[in-house]
């Protein structure tokens, strides 16, 4: 009996190590080099396979900004990087390098050869020798190819940042028109907004948090996310009730409001605290803000009356030079600041207002009203009035001292970095203003 299950055990080893090769050998038994080959040819295949480029989406690190690239690799191993960014001094910049796919742990794609737009990141230019601690190796991602054969995932070789390769359709083959895109979707969202607040809401809550060069932050966490053509994506998304939210678009691409999630089953948005009456609201009693008048962007109301004063001011030998609204902290007022030039010399006025807000009967606008003249400011007065102060004054009050509707000027609400004031007696009194730095 013992033999008979003796020969029976011998007999089921062979059984056994067959079915264990069947089930740690997923390759039908290539060899290690085989494999690698297989891996190497594949990524080699699908980098040529975008007739248009690629976009790489670039984090140097998962707390930094990212950075959009546009890449076209060629069967030479030549690869053309173009871009649109700080490094690049914001302006379009091309640069053809040589790259490599290798075996390393796992294919590897390498940029070979120095390549002027792609190596700033990982130059080490800063006093500590960082630089920005980018890579120029990256591993295919263990995700991967995407079924659809137009995403590639990479992972940095030294910081593991995970990078997203897009195939870019048709609509980009002309490179310049995909960052002019980017800029006009930055200029409708968060030019101008450093140190604005925002709402990142999944399932109706979540933190607010506090925008700087494509990354939000809110006390100690950090988001960092790049710009596409038609939202963002946060690098690690935020996470809440177990749902996680990346990838958000605009709500509407010419007026935004705010950006939609559109990850599968995750309701979420980002969106401003504070509406743009609130924002002019909290910045007029700081002197941290000033907000310039763009007075080639007005109405033709408010244009007729400007001219008056800037006519005013050559018939007195002198020229416009700036509107400015602005708190002025020794006189805890908010003023108009004008700034003029005679016979070289720059002068400068101030000119007090008060602002009524009233956001339960009226909640998008705000009544200004003359309120008192600095002694520089009297001397600007009688200089456009011709020797009277009064009638210098009319002028000003007549661009200014009105109830205006406020919106932000570049459409939605999204953007209240750039204002205007549209008066409510008059739709062509109406002007622009602008954050500028302190």
């Amino acid at each position: 009996m013992k033999k008979g299950l003796y020969v029976i055990a011998l007999a089921l080893i062979p059984v056994f190590f067959s079915a264990c090769q069947e089930e740690k050998d997923p390759f039908g038994g290539k060899l290690p080099s085989e494999r690698m080959e297989a891996a190497l040819n594949k990524l080699d295949s699908t980098l040529l396979s975008a007739p248009y480029g690629w976009e790489m989406q670039y984090f140097a690190k998962a707390n930094t900004a990212g950075y959009p690239l546009l890449l076209k690799f060629s069967d030479n191993s030549q690869v053309v990087v173009a871009a649109k960014n700080r490094n690049t001094y914001r302006t379009y910049k091309e640069a053809t390098s040589y790259y490599d796919v290798r075996e390393g742990n796992g294919a590897m794609l390498t940029f070979e050869t120095y390549n002027e737009v792609f190596h700033s990141f990982a130059n080490p230019e800063n006093p500590a020798g960082k630089g920005q601690e980018g890579d120029y190796e990256f591993y295919v991602d263990a995700q991967g190819y995407s079924q659809s054969g137009d995403t590639l995932i990479l992972k940095g070789k030294k910081r593991s940042a995970s990078i997203i390769l897009v195939k870019l359709s048709e609509e980009w083959q002309n490179w310049e028109d995909y960052f002019n895109e980017l800029t006009r979707v930055d200029n409708l969202t968060f030019a101008g907004n450093t140190g604005t607040t925002y709402a990142l809401k999944l399932d109706g809550a979540g933190p607010n948090v506090t925008y700087n060069e494509f990354v939000f932050q809110e006390e100690d966490n950090t988001y960092g996310f790049i710009l596409t053509p038609k939202g963002l994506r946060l690098y690690n998304g935020y996470t809440r009730n177990e749902k996680t939210a990346y990838n958000f678009v605009l709500d509407n691409p010419k007026a935004p409001n705010k950006f939609v999630c559109i990850d599968p089953d995750v309701d979420a948005t980002i969106e401003p605290r504070y509406s743009p009456i609130k924002v002019f609201q909290n910045t007029v009693s700081s002197v941290r803000e000033i907000w310039g008048i763009d007075m080639n962007n007005t109405g033709t109301s408010f244009a007729t009356a400007l001219n008056a004063v800037k006519d005013a001011l050559v018939a007195s030998g002198a020229s416009l030079a700036e509107m400015d609204l602005l708190y002025v902290s020794e006189t805890s007022k908010p003023a108009l600041r004008v700034r003029y030039r005679v016979a070289g010399r720059e002068y400068e006025a101030r000119i007090f207002f008060e602002y009524t807000f009233t956001p339960r009967t009226n909640p998008t606008s705000v009544e200004i009203a003359y309120s008192s003249v600095s002694e520089d400011g009297i001397a600007f007065l009688k200089r456009i009035g011709n020797g009277d102060q009064q009638a210098g004054l009319a002028m000003i009050k007549a661009m200014f001292e009105h109830r205006y509707d406020v919106a932000c000027s570049v459409g939605g609400a999204f953007n209240p970095s750039s204002l205007i004031f549209t008066s409510k007696e008059d739709a062509n009194l109406n002007f622009v203003i602008k954050k500028k730095a302190f």
